[in-house]
């Protein structure tokens, strides 16, 4: 599962609760502290499902990534023999 569609789906599974089956209960608010990568993609989800989305960090969004990428993670090596 890609982290996109897992956090697709913690959003869902956290705004089902607050929108109902009908989704007719009144339009909520939800405050969502930390805008890191987590934070702006569930503030994001939740603003595309119909929730009033409020986001806050101590700094700017997006200043403390570190701008290095974590695609060696998943980097694959000849095996060794001998």
């Amino acid at each position: 599962m890609k982290r996109r569609d897992f956090l697709k789906i913690l959003t869902l599974l956290a705004s089902s609760s607050l929108l109902g089956v009908s989704g007719s209960k009144p339009k909520e608010k939800i405050l969502v502290v930390g805008a890191g990568i987590v934070g702006v993609t569930i503030a994001y989800e939740l603003s595309r499902a119909g929730v009033d989305v409020h986001l806050i960090d101590k700094k700017y969004p997006g200043s403390q990534a570190s701008g290095n990428s974590f695609s060696w993670i998943n980097a694959t090596y000849p095996k060794l023999t001998l």
